[in-house]
């Protein structure tokens, strides 16, 4: 969360726009790990991560659930970001 919020500020410079993806990217598939303890970090992580960027970034942040979430057991995992859309409404 704090390297997020370290992007948000530094986006004057263009840094965002660049590194978000990334960010977004590792996040997503750290859903695909075996251990519950990381998948569950990483939802809680997610979805705090969608809450401070705003339904703006909301579009990429689920393609990326997409492209990482590919196998029939992980395409369940498409929908734990849900309560956070429902607090972004």
């Amino acid at each position: 969360m704090a390297m997020v919020k370290l992007l948000q500020k530094l986006d004057d410079e263009g840094i965002f726009t660049v590194e978000f993806p990334r960010l977004v990217t590792v996040v997503c598939h750290a859903l695909t790990d075996r251990a519950q303890s990381a998948r569950d970090l990483a939802r809680s992580t997610l979805c705090e991560v969608l809450l401070t960027v705003g339904p703006a970034h909301a579009a990429f942040v689920w393609q990326s659930l997409k492209d990482a979430l590919q196998r029939g057991y992980q395409v369940c995992s498409a929908f734990d970001p849900y309560p956070a859309v429902v607090q972004l409404t």
